[in-house]
């Protein structure tokens, strides 16, 4: 949690960003990595500039890319490429994991992180 402290306290130095909010508001989210990073948009194309980096980047384009469809195992990530890849949705974990273990996780993250200021979805 030290990272979080440290992305509110010195916002220059780190940049704290969750799936939710990036999947919630890319564009957003996008703009504001770009300053972080020191190479903000610029020119009069601006929105043009970010939907194309959303559109490239999104889990769509993303996931259909032919080096990310295989179940070949690349010796480098000892895993198939296509591993990565569930369906790019906020919420899916409900899919995955009993109501029982979902609220273990919440409990245990209320606890853990809400002292930080770490308050999302929970």
């Amino acid at each position: 949690m030290g990272y979080r402290k440290l992305c509110l306290d010195r916002p220059k130095y780190a940049h704290f960003l969750t799936y939710e909010e990036l999947k919630n508001d890319p564009k957003t989210h996008v703009k504001k990595l770009a300053e972080f990073l020191g190479c903000p948009f610029e020119g009069e194309d601006v929105e043009a500039q970010v939907e194309a980096i959303v559109n490239g980047c999104s889990f769509e384009v993303l996931s259909n890319h032919e080096v990310n469809k295989g179940e070949s195992i690349p010796a480098r990530m000892g895993l198939p490429s296509n591993y990565f890849f569930r369906k790019g949705v906020v919420e899916d974990y409900e899919e995955y994991m009993s109501a029982e273990v979902v609220h273990k996780i919440d409990a245990l993250t209320k606890e853990k992180f809400h002292s930080f200021g770490f308050i999302y979805g929970v």
